[in-house]
């Protein structure tokens, strides 16, 4: 079989700091952990668009290569993207690829993969539509600009790869075609031993993800009072960055009040491997945002054995189906989600098993690039059909 050659166009997380390699999200770094395993299928070359000047590397992988421009803040949304458009284009010439796989709507991504005339596909990791509706996202600018190119770029690509259903709901009016395809999880999460002991004298929930108004971590402050008032081994231990809006003013005094009395915990961002950790001594999860295409973190806990408790909405459907130790409750039932938390502790906080073994099923990135690749051949074979113009 033909090896195909993929260009794949990503954010580099980098922003102006001078790491030596890229840094990409969660989900595309899994991904690219799995395609770096199929040598024999896939020749894979990333593009991404840089701020300013940052060490380059050739190659990734022996079968993933590294391009990039450096571009001023001019060549991005304050011009329509139209430097990372212009960039795109250039690098596609040069590598010739077979077919492009764009990563997202938030930023550059997408809009620069329409420059390709060739069988094009687009990843939605998160549906600014439906973000805008529950929320004004801010700057407001910024974001009503990017939701504009979104329903731009959507209906211009072959098909769109969605990653959870929640995805194919939001999407399928406007895309020509779709597939259900997750997130992978980074391989660091299966392959890590257990290490951390889990106490009995306090039951950590955790709270993992960026302080913001759709992930309600104000509703899950309250929460988190309410229950350690009945049970005061309750501890909830929240992950992410708080920042100095006005979310940020309207949490920190329901933050500041839990650490005085003990039943909160705020420890700011962390890396992978101390997630890790964190999960393995903690108890439980619980995540509950009004919209959530896929819900990386859940499906992280779940990686590691944790209970979980949240909210009956977007992918987070998805994640816990089938899944033991999960318990969901309707999007704004406080009461319901207070009472089974309550419930579980009263019976000593017991712990599920075998959640981790049904998510690498699922979730394991050589799961997600065995999809990705099905896809692919089905775009190659259907552009042998109808070809491009």
């Amino acid at each position: 079989m033909t090896k195909i050659r993929l260009a794949f166009i990503v954010v580099d997380d980098r922003f102006g700091v001078a790491e030596e390699a890229p840094r990409f999200g969660p989900a595309a770094t899994a991904v690219l952990n799995g395609f770096a395993a199929m040598e024999d299928q896939l020749d894979v070359h990333v593009i991404c668009c840089t701020l300013g000047e940052l060490p380059s590397p050739t190659k990734l992988a022996p079968n993933i290569w590294f391009h990039s421009r450096a571009l001023k803040k001019n060549d991005f949304l304050r011009s329509l993207h139209w430097g990372c458009i212009k960039a795109a284009k250039e690098m596609l010439a040069e590598i010739q690829p077979d077919i492009v796989h764009a990563q997202g709507t938030e930023r550059w991504c997408a809009v620069a993969g329409l420059q390709f005339s060739g069988p094009k596909v687009l990843t939605i990791h998160g549906n600014l539509g439906d973000l805008n509706k529950g929320f004004t996202m801010r700057p407001r600018l910024y974001w009503g600009i990017q939701t504009l190119m979104h329903h731009f770029a959507v209906p211009r690509y072959d098909g769109v790869a969605c990653v959870s259903n929640h995805v194919v709901d939001g999407i399928r009016n406007i895309a020509k075609k779709t597939w259900l395809i997750p997130n992978a999880i980074r391989p660091i999460f299966f392959k890590t031993p257990r290490t951390a002991a889990r106490r009995s004298d306090r039951i950590v929930f955790l709270n993992i993800g960026v302080f913001a108004p759709w992930k309600r971590q104000d509703k899950i402050l309250e929460l988190a009072k309410q229950v350690w008032t009945k049970d005061k081994r309750a501890v909830f231990r929240f992950i992410g960055f708080l920042g100095p809006n006005e979310f940020g003013r309207k949490c920190m005094p329901l933050i500041e009040e839990g650490e005085r009395l003990g039943f909160v915990e705020l420890t700011g961002l962390k890396s992978p491997s101390e997630i890790i950790e964190e999960l393995d001594a903690a108890h439980a999860m619980v995540h509950c945002p009004t919209e959530e295409t896929f819900g990386l973190v859940v499906a992280e806990a779940l990686s590691r054995d944790l209970k979980f408790f949240g909210s009956a909405i977007g992918g987070v459907k998805d994640i816990t189906a089938g899944v033991p130790g999960c318990v969901l409750k309707s999007r704004d039932d406080w009461a319901g989600l207070e009472s089974a938390i309550l419930t579980w502790l009263s019976e000593n906080a017991p712990m599920p098993s075998g959640s981790g073994e049904i998510i690498a099923t699922r979730y394991a990135p050589e799961v997600a690039a065995h999809n990705h690749l099905a896809m692919y051949h089905e775009l190659l074979e259907a552009a042998l059909k109808t070809p491009h113009s």
